[in-house]
């Protein structure tokens, strides 16, 4: 039964670091972009863009833009999304890091 435990915590743990793996390679993207769509997406799925000047914003289905995003996951090239949490909440950039986060 122990070794079945400590199955589970290892895996737990590769698991979890996967996610901090991901994170920091998404915020060492953001950092040398310049303008362009970012690594993460808000709570709506809908890509965070970076301007020219550095301002972030998402695109509405209409096309309009909203300047206050908050970032809820980070989307990986391969198509899945690994959610912000407590664990990675710091390798988000400021303007768009979420205030409450949990796990």
């Amino acid at each position: 039964m122990s070794s079945l435990k400590n199955k589970l915590k290892r895996v737990g743990e590769s698991i979890a670091a996967q996610g901090k793996r991901i994170a920091m390679a998404a915020r060492a993207k953001y950092n040398k972009m310049r303008k362009g769509p970012t690594p993460y997406v808000n709570q709506k799925s809908n890509r965070i863009y970076k301007s020219d000047n550095g301002a972030v914003f998402t695109k509405n289905a209409n096309g309009n833009r909203n300047y206050k995003p908050v970032a809820n996951a980070i989307k990986e090239p391969n198509g899945k999304n690994v959610q912000i949490n407590s664990k990675n909440v710091n390798t988000v950039p400021m303007n768009m890091r979420p205030k409450n986060v949990n796990n």
